[in-house]
C-alpha cells in the first residue's frame, strides 16, 4: 500500500514538475510552451486588430459607453448590498449579545454569591468603597479580586499568628 502511495506521488510530482528549461517568468509558467504561447498571441493581435477597427468605425464607444453605465449601476448596487449585509450582521450580533447576556447574567450572578457566601466571615471588616468585602465591588475585575483575597487572607494570617501569640 505504501508503495502504491508512493507510485502515486511520484506520478502526480511528475505532472505538476515542468522538467524543461524555463525561459518565461516565474508567474507566467502556463505560456511557456511553445504552442500555448503562440494561441495566446494570435487571440490578443486578432483582437486588438478587431478591437481597433470597430474604434474607427466608431462602434466600440457606445459599447464602452453602456458597460461604464452598467460598471456603476452594480457599484451602486453592491454597495447597497453590502451596507445592507452590515446592517444585518450588526443586528444578529446585537441580538447574540444580548442572549448571551441574558444566559450569562444568572451565572454571574450565582458566581458573586457564591464568593460573597464563602468570604462572609470577612463582612466584619468592610467600610464601604474603601475596603469592600470580597466580590461587593461590582465594577472590581479579576486583578482586584484576587488582590483583594491576598489582603483578606493577609489579615487571617495576621489574626491568627496574633490571637496564637496572645494565648500562650
Amino acid at each position: 500500500d505504501d508503495a502504491e502511495d508512493d507510485e502515486d506521488e511520484d506520478t502526480l510530482r511528475n505532472l505538476v514538475e515542468d522538467r524543461g528549461p524555463i525561459t518565461c517568468m516565474g508567474c507566467l509558467r502556463c505560456f511557456c510552451r511553445p504552442y500555448v504561447c503562440m494561441c495566446t498571441s494570435g487571440v490578443v493581435f486578432v483582437t486588438g486588430i478587431f478591437a481597433l477597427v470597430l474604434w474607427e468605425m466608431g462602434l466600440l464607444q457606445p459599447i464602452f459607453s453602456q458597460l461604464m453605465v452598467y460598471a456603476y449601476i452594480m457599484g451602486i448596487v453592491a454597495l447597497f448590498v453590502g451596507m445592507l449585509a452590515y446592517e444585518i450582521w450588526v443586528l444578529v450580533a446585537r441580538s447574540i449579545r444580548v442572549v448571551l447576556d441574558k444566559i450569562n447574567h444568572p451565572l454571574a450572578k450565582a458566581r458573586k454569591n457564591i464568593i460573597r457566601q464563602k468570604h462572609k466571615y470577612l463582612e466584619c471588616f468592610d467600610d464601604g468603597e474603601h475596603n469592600p468585602v470580597v466580590g461587593s465591588a461590582d465594577h472590581w475585575g479579576d486583578r482586584e479580586k484576587r488582590q483583594a483575597l491576598w489582603q483578606a487572607s493577609q489579615r487571617q494570617q495576621q489574626r491568627n499568628k496574633w490571637g496564637e501569640s496572645m494565648f500562650r
